[in-house]
């Protein structure tokens, strides 16, 4: 195998299990000028078959008002980010890159151009900062993998990419919905940022 030409970086993240009332969640922040490359994962069903979501970006928009760091109020104006067919509402889940480069992950409560995040910022946004509309897990648009063997490892690997982010700069969050038994796992996943 060559190497890729375009990959610029990259991450792994480690060892995660779920319960029988929480599921796993994996955020993974995007990175200015480079996309997102799932480039080998290896996930665990629970006690039943079940599906791993790779959630995309489904639209972008900018903040229309600066956050102080520990801000829970983003407004966006007339911006909204969704699809047209697919508006941003209570429970969706966003991602709003920080003056610090940090992209910050929260579910919201969303009321006309005004957003209440359940989980404050963490350093302070600008005006212009963008913010991405990862929507909720079974949302078109989004990547499903079905894990079909229980408690056996679905694993993958690809050089260049298996799935790749919405655009370049955008984050990435994988959802695995919790299981009876509360066996699920993600063992491994290794991300390739690239320049393409």
């Amino acid at each position: 195998m060559g190497a890729n030409v375009y990959l610029e970086s990259v991450a792994s993240y480690g060892y995660k299990t779920g319960t029988s009332t929480l599921g796993i969640i994996q955020e993974i922040p995007g990175r200015t000028g480079k996309r997102i490359a799932i480039r080998a994962f290896g996930f665990m069903a629970g006690g039943t078959v079940d599906n791993l979501y790779f959630m995309q970006s489904l639209g972008t928009t900018v903040l229309a008002a600066a956050v102080l760091e520990g801000g829970s109020i983003l407004n966006i104006g007339s911006g909204e980010p969704g699809p047209g067919t697919n508006s941003l509402a209570t429970g969706d889940n966003i991602c709003v890159v920080q003056d610090d480069g940090v992209y910050h992950f929260s579910k919201v409560i969303r009321a006309t151009s005004v957003i209440t995040l359940c989980t404050v910022v963490t350093g302070a946004c600008a005006i212009g900062q963008k913010l991405y509309d990862l929507g909720v897990y079974d949302d078109t648009g989004h990547i499903q993998y079905a894990l079909t063997t229980v408690s056996v490892l679905a694993k993958e690997a690809l050089d260049g990419g298996i799935f790749y982010g919405a655009e370049k700069g955008s984050p990435m969050r994988i959802e695995q919905l919790a299981a009876a038994t509360g066996s699920e796992a993600i063992r491994y996943i290794t991300v390739d940022y690239i320049n393409k």
